[in-house]
């Protein structure tokens, strides 16, 4: 997807115009059971916008954030951070075409592989932006009747005809997902599996006359997978 492409799918959330409560996150049971608080640590959220994972991330265990992303309107993250008394670090660049000069303790990446037809590529760059004995929190969502068909009634035809187009649905599988991550022998999977998010539906869409909440359930799943250190070898 292009800036311009990212810029008009967060335009449809209300997350530009109210502030992000970082108590909790979609993903929070799977950080508390992975992460514990060390403020020497650092992560990094790719496709961090709106800052929601990222920022709950540093404020519960401490960890020195860095955020890339390439929506027109990044400021809107420097904001959501700076509201919440988050010092974070912020890289407006094209994940693939940004060369990073370090790596990072935790890396997290939440609804950003599935937009690339070369996402072994995608991944594979994930993976090398982990520390050794660091730890990738990866997810897509899942396909499934009960998601194409809320998009389709959410959405409306011709907007479900877009965000079908702007998936690459072989990776939203977990098994092919796994199968890439493991394809390079760098990482030991430490969770692989299905998750609920259960969060806000924004307005704005064209069965929705009013701005108001819905509470919705779609499913994801998740790789959780430490980076293995590499093997020490004698002169």
């Amino acid at each position: 997807m292009t800036s311009g492409q990212w810029e008009k799918h967060w335009e449809e959330s209300a997350f530009q115009t109210h502030r992000l409560d970082l108590s909790f996150s979609v993903f929070s049971n799977v950080y508390d059971t992975y992460l514990t608080r060390d403020e020497t640590k650092s992560v990094l959220e790719v496709g961090a916008f709106p800052g929601q994972h990222l920022g709950y991330v540093a404020k519960r265990f401490g960890y020195a954030p860095t955020a890339v992303d390439y929506v027109d309107n990044i400021d809107v993250l420097v904001r959501n951070m700076e509201s919440n008394g988050i010092d974070c670090h912020v890289i407006k660049e094209d994940f693939l075409a940004w060369q990073p000069d370090r790596q990072y303790d935790v890396v997290l990446s939440h609804g950003f592989v599935e937009h690339f037809q070369n996402y072994e590529e995608v991944i594979g760059k994930h993976i090398d932006l982990v520390a050794p004995n660091g730890t990738l929190f990866l997810s897509v969502p899942m396909t499934s009747r009960l998601r194409w068909m809320f998009c389709y009634l959410y959405f409306g035809k011709k907007k479900y005809k877009e965000k079908l187009d702007d998936h690459v649905l072989e990776i939203m599988n977990l098994k092919r997902l796994k199968e890439v991550c493991l394809s390079e022998n760098r990482l030991n999977v430490l969770f692989a599996g299905q998750m609920w998010n259960y969060g806000p539906a924004y307005p704005g869409h064209h069965w929705l006359k009013y701005k108001i909440y819905v509470p919705i359930v779609l499913p994801n799943i998740m790789i959780v997978a430490k980076k293995t250190a590499p093997l020490e070898t004698s002169d």
